[in-house]
């Protein structure tokens, strides 16, 4: 979705359409993640490396999915 030249719009419909669960993959939600989380939206990005992993948890996520066994460890540690 991120890659799409039409993100913006679609980030705008997920808000106005009431989804309650995004996820994200292939870029950086950051730029719609206010937005999503002011309507109520529960955002879970796809992370590809720790550094993405604690921006995305700076800006909010609620969960974090991951293609990486070093996010998973990262993650783990610090939330446990």
């Amino acid at each position: 979705m991120l890659m799409s030249p039409y993100a913006d719009e679609v980030a705008k419909v997920i808000v106005e359409e009431g989804v309650k669960v995004v996820t994200t993959g292939a870029g950086n939600p950051e730029k719609y993640m206010k937005m999503w989380k002011e309507a109520g939206v529960k955002v879970i990005p796809v992370v590809a490396s720790v550094a993405l992993a604690k921006r995305m948890e700076r800006c909010g996520a609620d969960a974090l999915a991951d293609i990486s066994a070093r996010v998973q460890r990262w993650y783990l540690f610090h939330r446990l």
